[in-house]
């Protein structure tokens, strides 16, 4: 496949400063798991000067161990669960939650954003534990990350995304990622593709994430990794937009959720239960990280309407779901 985006522009936009980067202790964990043979001890200490890592680490490890054996409490412990490649990436993905928890651009709603992305976090990681394409620790922090090029519009060039975000919201039949490539010839998707390939994440990871919001783009051969990868974040933006929607579009949006979801090869029983899963960790997460969260709807009885004559439902803007960017609420 072709690169995410031209190399020499996304080389000088890295070069100044202006893209999210991790900071002070993410950024020592991840220079020291990229070498196979660092110390778990030494680790371990460089990780206990970050407290609020440490809880998120934890929670993360425990999450990964389902309830099937006593509860991890220490960091050697989950270091043990997650594996380095997992707790790089969880050190990443972290950082940048805590350091662009808000910005300077105005139309952007960073609160809803990294709401959205712990969502995409919890998805991906519970799909994984079912599907076991890839590891599903490392799961969590490529959901995580999946919208990151937004993230990235928005610190790079904040007026002009905001500029981008109020048309979309004065336009909402537009699609993000046109107006995205008219105003600053890239799209979030290319640039946050680069980026995570910049910083280590495997390809099986990225390129779905370049093509999630764009699946026709896709070359991706039906029932290859990246192929079951790119099906396995649809249906995880799916779950995220049915847990954030208005309650009188989730119907609708189960509907095509449980289309997708049948690809996957999961019943309409499982994907219910995963739906209650991840909203119960959601709102367990967004206590410890100081997010709004919304309680869940009964998914149980959701998905019985028709879709409409289309056969899509939502904006049908990316594989019949809304993908709106996140553009902040009016009032």
């Amino acid at each position: 496949m072709s690169p995410p985006i031209e190399l020499s522009r996304f080389a000088q936009l890295k070069a100044t400063g202006d893209l999210p980067s991790p900071r002070g202790v993410a950024l020592a964990i991840i220079r020291m798991t990229q070498d196979a043979d660092v110390s778990m001890s030494e680790l371990a200490r460089v990780i206990k000067t970050d407290p609020a890592f440490v809880g998120r680490l934890v929670k993360a490890a425990n999450g990964l161990a389902g309830g099937q054996r006593r509860a991890i409490v220490a960091v050697h412990e989950a270091l043990m669960v997650l594996g380095l490649p997992a707790v790089r990436t969880m050190a990443l993905g972290f950082s940048l939650l805590s350091n662009y928890r808000k910005g300077h651009c105005a139309g952007f709603d960073y609160g809803l954003f990294w709401s959205s992305s712990l969502l995409m976090a919890l998805s991906m990681q519970t799909l994984m534990q079912r599907l076991r394409l890839a590891a599903a620790d490392e799961a969590f922090s490529a959901g995580l990350l999946s919208r990151v090029g937004e993230l990235a519009m928005a610190t790079a060039y904040p007026v002009e995304y905001s500029r981008v975000l109020e048309t979309l919201r004065r336009s909402p039949e537009r699609r993000l990622l046109d107006l995205e490539h008219q105003a600053l010839a890239m799209t979030h998707a290319d640039l946050g593709a680069a980026m995570l390939a910049d910083w280590g994440v495997p390809a099986v990871f990225y390129e779905p994430i370049r093509y999630f919001e764009q699946p026709d783009k896709a070359a991706f051969a039906e029932g290859s990794r990246e192929f079951g990868m790119l099906q396995s974040l649809i249906l995880a933006r799916a779950l995220t937009e049915i847990c954030q929607a208005p309650e009188a579009e989730q119907s609708a949006l189960m509907v095509m959720s449980l289309r997708w979801a049948q690809r996957l090869g999961l019943s309409r029983e499982e994907f219910v239960d995963m739906c209650v899963r991840v909203a119960g960790q959601w709102v367990e997460w967004g206590k410890l990280l100081q997010f709004d969260t919304a309680a869940a709807p009964d998914f149980a009885t959701l998905g019985q309407e028709p879709a409409s004559a289309d056969g899509t439902v939502g904006g049908g803007r990316h594989g019949g779901f809304r993908i709106e960017g996140h553009a902040r609420r009016a009032g």
